[in-house]
C-alpha cells in the first residue's frame, strides 16, 4: 500500500511540474504579454537591484559614521533608545541622499543634453526637503535626549548619614 501512495505522489508531482512548465511557456507567449501579464527578464532584475544596494550601502555607512561621531547620551534605556533612533535617522538620511543622487544621474543619462539644469535643480530641491527633514528630526531627538552625567558633578541625592 505505501508503494502505491508513493507512486500516486510521484504522478501528482509530475503533473504539477508539467503544469508549471506549461505556465512558464505561456508567459513567454507574446499574446499572453499583450493581455497585461508581466514577465520580467533577468536584466530588469539587475536594474531593480542596483538602487536597493546603493540605499543599503549608504544606510549602513550613515549608521556607522553617526554612531562613531555623535557625542554620547545618558546611559540607560532612554539615552540608548534616543541614540539608536538618531543613528537610524541619520542612516536613513544618508540612504535617501544616495538614492536622490542616483535618480538625478539616471535622469541625466536618459534625457541627454536638454533640460539638465532643471533636472539638477529639482533634484537638489528634493534632496534638501527629504534629507533636511530626516536630519532635522534626528537633531530634535538628539537635543531632547538626556545628557550624560559628568563624574565631577555633585550627586542629585545627598548620601544618608
Amino acid at each position: 500500500m505505501p508503494e502505491r501512495e508513493a507512486a500516486l505522489g510521484d504522478a501528482r508531482l509530475r503533473r504539477s511540474l508539467k503544469w508549471v512548465a506549461a505556465a512558464i511557456e505561456d508567459a513567454r507567449d507574446p499574446a499572453i504579454r499583450a493581455i497585461g501579464l508581466s514577465v520580467r527578464r533577468s536584466e530588469q532584475d539587475a536594474r531593480v537591484l542596483v538602487p536597493v544596494l546603493i540605499f543599503a550601502a549608504a544606510f549602513s555607512i550613515g549608521i556607522v559614521a553617526s554612531s562613531r561621531w555623535i557625542p554620547d547620551l545618558a546611559a540607560g534605556p532612554v539615552g540608548g533608545l534616543a541614540f539608536f533612533v538618531v543613528c537610524g535617522l541619520i542612516g536613513a538620511a544618508t540612504g535617501v541622499l544616495a538614492m536622490h543622487i542616483y535618480m538625478i544621474v539616471e535622469e541625466l543619462e536618459q534625457l541627454g543634453g536638454h533640460e539638465q539644469r532643471g533636472i539638477v535643480a529639482n533634484g537638489i530641491r528634493n534632496i534638501m526637503f527629504d534629507v533636511g527633514s530626516l536630519t532635522a528630526l534626528a537633531s530634535i531627538v538628539y537635543l531632547l535626549a538626556p545628557e550624560p552625567l559628568d563624574v565631577d558633578d555633585e550627586p542629585l541625592v545627598e548620601p544618608a548619614t
